[in-house]
């Protein structure tokens, strides 16, 4: 696929910049399901697929309020959600993950609001690395009962 990134004059290799778009239409939550399909094995609560009538159904009861779209050069390529009580969420395209883009999609998130919390399995290295060097911090684990999987909560105060 197409790079998202390009060089400095001096050759250092930068990242286009991740613009979040606030969800306010059933077909950006259609997006947002089609994205958070292709990030089901990183799902610590629920790792079925959403076919299109329970993403509407979700857009209808949630998605408005704290959810966004992230896009580079015009494309959707990430999704992220926060609560009320500050539990975030998100996902990147496959082709996005590990790049950089996470580290901005979820410091926007924490930009909305502090305390903010997540869940990332234990053996996402590459994800936890990136909450760490957020400011999270581990404040508990458990093992998830459908996947046996641990997963950690982290916090950002």
């Amino acid at each position: 696929g197409k790079k998202r990134s390009h060089r400095t004059a001096k050759g250092a290799r930068t990242l286009d910049t991740l613009e979040p778009l606030r969800v306010t239409l059933l077909e950006q939550a259609l997006v947002i399901g089609y994205i958070r399909n292709g990030c089901l094995k990183h799902m610590t609560k629920n790792q079925s697929y959403v076919p299109v009538d329970k993403q509407r159904e979700w857009f209808e009861h949630s998605a408005p309020y704290h959810t966004y779209l992230y896009g580079v050069e015009g494309s959707s390529v990430g999704f992220g959600t926060r609560s009320d009580d500050g539990w975030v969420s998100g996902g990147l395209i496959a082709s996005f993950r590990g790049r950089g883009y996470g580290k901005q999609l979820f410091g926007h998130l924490c930009s909305l609001g502090t305390p903010t919390k997540l869940e990332v399995f234990c053996d996402n290295m590459r994800a936890i690395k990136t909450y760490l060097k957020l400011g999270f911090e581990y404040i508990s684990a458990y093992q998830n009962p459908a996947t046996f999987q641990w997963v950690s909560i982290m916090e950002k105060k």
